[in-house]
């Protein structure tokens, strides 16, 4: 009812205007929107295929929707930062809670939810823990292939040296492990772990690809992908682990804590 009186008041007041003897004023025109610029839309198109074709969740994401959206945030950007809020959403809607952007320029972003970053652990070996009882500790890593190499031989070097005869066994100390880089975090725990099978990537269509530590490197299938300078074997083979963790484990810390699930004696 009030729609309507409005709108026949709107009329009346058009026609009183005519009768008068004022010139009716032009409308205004509103001032056009700016569309997205060329290299925007450019750009998180191709951020969007890139994300179809490889996100872990591509099989159940409606990805029309997902453009509509991430292209409505977009707005009128014009050049790649102005994008940003849309990538920040189109990596909401992933809903995986691990994938990131970065870009050329070194500008990321991260969308990560219900996670606490704070560390419990640390890599010295705690004060007052029995001689009889093998420590390591293995945190996080990101680097190039060298520093990859180097990071797995420290970790056999720390239980190189923690080993003796007659350890009643081992603690690995994965607490505060954000993740990166996880073949030489298995390959540096090798000697530990033990040989043989620890797990698998599992793809959205159900192709498998295993992952497992043997000859000193951690492989990928049948692909060694980080080895280790000088392989060690503990003197007590398969001994008892106990593994620590703790929220801030992710990523890469997960999988090497996975790596330990269905190990015997963990």
């Amino acid at each position: 009812m009030k729609r309507a009186l409005v709108l026949a008041l709107a009329i009346v007041i058009v026609a009183c205007g005519r009768d008068s003897a004022t010139p009716t004023q032009p409308t205004p025109t509103p001032p056009t929107q700016t569309a997205i610029s060329a290299t925007a839309r450019a750009y998180l198109e191709q951020v969007v295929t890139i994300m179809q074709g490889n996100s872990i969740n591509r099989l159940t994401i409606d990805w029309a929707a997902l453009r509509a959206q991430v292209f409505e945030v977009a707005g009128a950007a014009q050049t790649i930062p102005d994008t940003y809020p849309a990538i920040r959403t189109a990596l909401g809607r992933l809903a995986d809670d691990h994938s990131a952007y970065r870009s050329a320029d070194g500008a990321s972003l991260l969308l990560v939810r219900n996670r606490s970053c704070a560390s419990s652990g640390g890599p010295a070996r705690p004060a007052g823990l029995p001689a009889t009882i093998g420590y390591v500790s293995v945190g996080s890593f990101s680097g190039t292939a060298a520093e990859a190499t180097t990071f797995a031989n420290n970790i056999q070097a720390v239980i190189r040296g923690d080993d003796r005869d007659r350890l009643a066994g081992w603690i690995v100390d994965l607490r505060g492990n954000g993740g990166g880089n996880m073949s030489p975090m298995i390959a540096g725990l090798g000697p530990v772990l033990g040989e043989g099978l620890l797990g698998f990537f599992i793809s959205p269509t159900g192709a498998t690809t295993s992952w497992e530590y043997r000859d000193g490197a951690s492989y990928s299938g049948a692909n060694a992908i980080q080895r280790v300078d000088n392989p060690y074997r503990v003197q007590r083979d398969r001994p008892r682990v106990a593994v620590l963790s703790d929220t801030a484990v992710a990523s890469s810390g997960e999988a090497t804590l996975i790596a330990f699930r269905q190990r015997h004696d963990t």
